[in-house]
């Protein structure tokens, strides 16, 4: 071997070590809570790629340096690291949806490969001498990354009062065994006879991101200003998460899908917030890992992550900080659409007719379905599986330490399946297709086997659970919700409210608002439970969901006294509101909303 190519080797390998030890240094974070195997595969994996990079341009700077005699093979190796990263960079951050071909694609990149050569050519001095000193750099930088990637240590236990909170995505209350569903749903049902279940709970929104961040704010949409997907929180109210935190509480939260990801602001008051949706914890957040991710996966990007792997993440916390005290949320994102079934189910599913008018984001195989009852059962399917996936959750819970946690079970949201002609899709509309969840809690404090006709709102969650933790309540303000305790039947209907952007991803989008309360009729109709919705491009809405549950017959033009009254009502609810704040529209994130459905 010419000792031209061995010294080259030699300086490709150290600089293949501290390339791949910098990449996992500037991206791990201690809150993904990751286990010193997974620490040290996601170091093994990025120093592989880093190597792959520099020993392919040693070999080729070895042989400019045979064939032509240019000797600044160092260099060279620093700019194919800069060349690599910065493009791959620029690709997937900046121009993702723009064609290769494009001038803004290829002009900026042949800029980067410049400005890499002619860094590559200034280093190239320092990178042909000090040897050593590279091994004792690239050293410090894997210590760095253990340093860094720490997970926080465990609490010692104490008697205070756990805390599980667990969401499923687009999960509708009469799907569920215990609401007298077809789910076949044990878990669920057990955990009701358990505790407590809530006949009419509202979500506060149809959308994933803003509904979960008014179930962990106790704050209604208009006091949060979060109306869409894809939208940084900022410094959005204080999440429940803050509150267990300086209570002491080791929190964690494991999330599946990509409206929950931690770039939006989610990780505040978290000690562990896990969402990585790699099948390898850390792995596609290295460049090289990611493009590979970016060019062969669907919707180029990884947007959600499988129950299966949402357990066993979660698994891991318990098995570090399960004693206690902790408070932890898990969001599994199986039931939303499209639902998976099996290669078998799947070709077995109808196709004798006008194919259904499914979502955009569908897959082509699911398009050609034409059987509406055929896509219902694989979504209760979904949840069926999803609900397995919670017992062997609760199962996990270390011995003792499920006596003293409160389980408390929700849903972002519902989901229309036939309903207003709106086919397996939800976020558009204010129905109770998508606005009916599911509500169960269970464990200290709360009484076994009760079920609460009473209307209550997803926001009464986070100062309920703050009650039975003891952990004490914030003052009360308009559009805040209040504690269930002391979970009495004879409780009156609580008003809920409900939003959703009525266009999506526009500038100063149109905001629709529902209220779900009481109203007086007058004469022999009196108070009925109604639905009010103020559409803010067309005609306001008004539903007796007494006589009219399926929301269907307009009342607003006959009942107008009555819908002044709601009007009313919402106007003074929406006093002082928040401003809205825009989504996010850099690339990665259209992408992946798009592929889930969230925009067009």
């Amino acid at each position: 071997m010419p000792d031209v190519l061995k010294n080259l080797l030699k300086r490709a390998l150290v600089l293949g070590i501290f390339s791949g030890a910098l990449e996992v240094f500037l991206h791990a974070e201690s809150r993904l809570g990751l286990s010193v195997a997974d620490r040290m595969n996601w170091l093994f994996v990025a120093i592989l790629f880093g190597c792959l990079v520099t020993l392919s341009a040693a070999c080729f700077a070895a042989f400019l340096h045979l064939r032509w005699g240019v000797s600044w093979g160092g260099g060279l190796i620093v700019s194919a690291l800069l060349a690599l990263h910065g493009a791959l960079y620029f690709r997937f951050e900046y121009v993702l949806n723009e064609p290769v071909l494009s001038p803004k694609v290829w002009g900026p990149l042949l800029l980067i490969l410049a400005f890499s050569l002619v860094i590559g050519w200034r280093v190239n001095r320092y990178i042909e001498r000090g040897l050593r000193v590279q091994w004792g750099i690239a050293f410090l930088a894997v210590i760095g990354f253990f340093w860094k990637s720490q997970p926080a240590g465990s609490l010692a236990s104490t008697d205070q009062v756990n805390v599980l909170l667990v969401t499923f995505d687009t999960t509708r209350a009469d799907r569920l065994g215990a609401y007298g569903g077809n789910a076949d749903t044990p878990t669920i049902d057990a955990l009701a006879r358990a505790g407590v279940l809530y006949e009419q709970a509202i979500a506060p929104a149809p959308l994933t991101q803003a509904s979960h961040l008014s179930l962990l704010t106790g704050k209604a949409l208009h006091r949060t200003g979060i109306y869409s997907n894809g939208t940084r929180l900022g410094d959005r109210p204080a999440m429940i998460s803050h509150a267990f935190q300086d209570a002491g509480y080791r929190t964690g939260a494991v999330v599946s899908g990509f409206p929950l990801h931690g770039k939006y602001g989610w990780t505040q008051g978290f000690d562990f917030y896990e969402d990585d949706f790699g099948a390898r914890p850390g792995l596609h957040r290295l460049s090289l890992m990611r493009a590979w991710d970016q060019l062969t996966l669907p919707g180029n990007t990884i947007r959600e992550r499988p129950g299966r792997q949402t357990l066993s993440r979660a698994k891991s916390f318990l098995k570090r900080h399960g004693k206690g005290p902790f408070f932890l949320w898990v969001h599994f994102f199986d039931p939303h659409a499209p639902y998976e079934v099996s290669e078998k189910e799947l070709a077995e599913a109808p196709r004798d007719g006008a194919p259904l008018n499914l979502p955009r984001y569908w897959p082509p195989a699911h398009r050609s379905i034409t059987s509406t009852d055929w896509l219902i059962e694989a979504y209760e399917k979904e949840i069926s599986a999803t609900d397995a996936l919670l017992g062997e959750l609760l199962d996990a819970l270390p011995e003792g330490v499920r006596e003293k946690t409160v389980v408390a079970f929700t849903a972002d949201h519902g989901e229309s399946l036939t309903e207003h002609d709106y086919l397996f899709d939800h976020g558009d509309y204010l129905y109770d297709a998508s606005l009916h969840i599911p509500l169960i809690l269970a464990g200290p404090g709360v009484p076994e086997n009760k079920r609460i006709a009473c209307q209550v709102s997803g926001i009464d969650l986070s100062p309920t659970l703050r009650g039975l933790a003891g952990i004490g309540a914030l003052d009360f303000e308009p559009g805040m919700g209040e504690t269930l305790a002391p979970f009495d039947e004879q409780c009156e209907d609580r008003i809920a409210h409900a939003a959703a952007v009525a266009e999506r991803y526009v500038a100063n989008p149109p905001i629709d608002h529902a209220l779900r309360m009481v109203l007086d009729y007058g004469g022999e109709q009196g108070k009925r439970m109604s639905k009010f919705i103020q559409h803010e491009k067309r005609e306001n809405t008004l539903f007796d969901l007494v006589s009219d549950p399926g929301e269907t017959q307009n009342l607003n033009p006959a009942a107008s006294g009555v819908a002044q009254t709601a009007e009313g009502v919402l106007d003074v609810m929406l006093e002082g509101a928040a401003d809205v704040v825009m989504p996010q529209s850099d690339p990665t994130t259209t992408d992946a909303l798009k592929a889930l459905g969230y925009i067009e």
